[in-house]
Parts: C-alpha cells; sequence; structure tokens
C-alpha cells in the first residue's frame, strides 16, 4: 500500500480526522470523533446534565464537513492533541464495558448450572 501524501495547507474533514488520528481506523476516527462532539457539546450546550442527542451530534458532524481546516493553526493542533488525549480513556470504557457484558453472562450461565 503506498504511502499517504504529506499534509499542507488547508484540509477537509476526511483529512483532518486522519492528520488527528494517523494510526486509527477510518470508522474509529469518525467514532472517536463522535464521541468527542458529545462532551464537548454536553460540556458547552446544555447545563441540565442530559447528554447531547443524536441529532445535535449530526449537525455538528454536517457543519464540520463543510469547513476546511488550516493544518497550521493552534485550534486544529489543541483538537489533536484533546482528541488523541481523549482516546485512551474512551478505550479504557469500552473494554470495561465489554468484560462487565461478559462477565454478566459468564456468571449466569455458572448459576444455571449449579441450580
Amino acid at each position: 500500500m503506498p504511502r499517504p501524501r504529506k499534509i499542507i495547507g488547508e484540509i477537509g474533514f476526511e483529512e483532518m480526522l486522519r492528520w488527528a488520528m494517523p494510526k486509527k481506523r477510518i470508522a474509529d476516527r469518525f467514532k472517536f470523533y463522535r464521541l468527542y462532539l458529545r462532551d464537548n457539546l454536553h460540556r458547552h450546550g446544555s447545563y441540565d446534565g442530559s447528554k447531547a442527542t443524536a441529532e445535535e451530534i449530526d449537525l455538528a458532524v454536517a457543519d464540520a464537513r463543510k469547513k476546511k481546516y488550516d493544518i497550521n493553526s493552534d485550534s486544529t493542533h489543541n483538537f489533536r492533541n484533546w482528541i488523541n488525549s481523549g482516546i485512551s480513556g474512551w478505550q479504557r470504557e469500552f473494554r470495561r464495558e465489554r468484560a462487565k457484558a461478559m462477565a454478566k453472562g459468564r456468571w449466569s450461565k455458572k448459576s444455571k448450572k449449579t441450580s
């Protein structure tokens, strides 16, 4: 597979995600971006403690796709640093949820065998 070309100047949404998360699959990049939006909209949007809805996230994604991003701007670099720091926490959360689901299934099978 050829090496991706070097990113210079203004870029689109997909290229910005590739630049921010270079070693992630395309589906994972988008999933982490949606989680970033969920947390960001929750933090800056509603103060009543409710999570961002799927419609709000979809609107934010549509707006992000329309923009062009300057690779040399501070805001783009801040986004890259913030999302990369959040990825480890989200992955830890996913592992914990999978482990709970597997343990629940495992223990329910053991309890059925003993009864």
